[in-house]
């Protein structure tokens, strides 16, 4: 249930089967901080959980796309956003689509739906769109992107797929 908020608090709940698990990752590399997020299913994931990972993972990719030199951070907001509001789940994302990182690990720019800021070559920053729906669960996924000449690369090559654990 802690996966229907963005950031959580630990408890002593022991995870079950059919539980999300939301898995916020970073680390460092001379001094410089990353950002990851997957979601893995505690056994097999119902309709819904696929229905929704779909989505943020198209939402994902939709905001990566958009993610050019010349275009402007509130179009990766907007795109990422727009894939979840066609979907239905508008009102259940609940955050900014993602942050600047360097060395620290949330820094500017904000990617935002009001931020007018250029999209620069060089720059780096998450796409992290997400769907929290209040007492189910939550789906998450972040990518850190490099802006280069022709668009956004990904840092991470860790798959997007839903990760399973065993729930036996």
């Amino acid at each position: 249930p802690n996966s229907a908020f963005p950031h959580h608090h630990s408890g002593d709940r022991k995870l079950r089967a059919g539980d999300a698990v939301t898995l916020d990752l970073g680390g460092r590399l001379e001094q410089y901080a990353s950002d990851l997020t997957r979601i893995a299913f505690m056994g097999k994931p119902a309709a819904r959980h696929l229905e929704v990972h779909r989505t943020v993972e198209a939402a994902v990719v939709a905001g990566m796309e958009a993610a050019r030199p010349g275009g402007f951070l509130k179009d990766v907001d907007l795109a990422a956003r727009g894939v979840i509001e066609r979907a239905g789940f508008g009102q259940y994302f609940i955050h900014r689509v993602g942050h600047g990182l360097g060395l620290s690990v949330h820094e500017q720019p904000s990617v935002t739906h009001l931020n007018t800021q250029p999209i620069e070559e060089g720059m780096v920053f998450s796409v992290e769109p997400g769907i929290y729906l209040p007492g189910e669960f939550g789906v998450r996924l972040e990518e850190i992107v490099h802006i280069a000449r022709d668009g956004a690369q990904r840092v991470s090559g860790l798959p997007r797929d839903i990760h399973l654990i065993s729930a036996g």
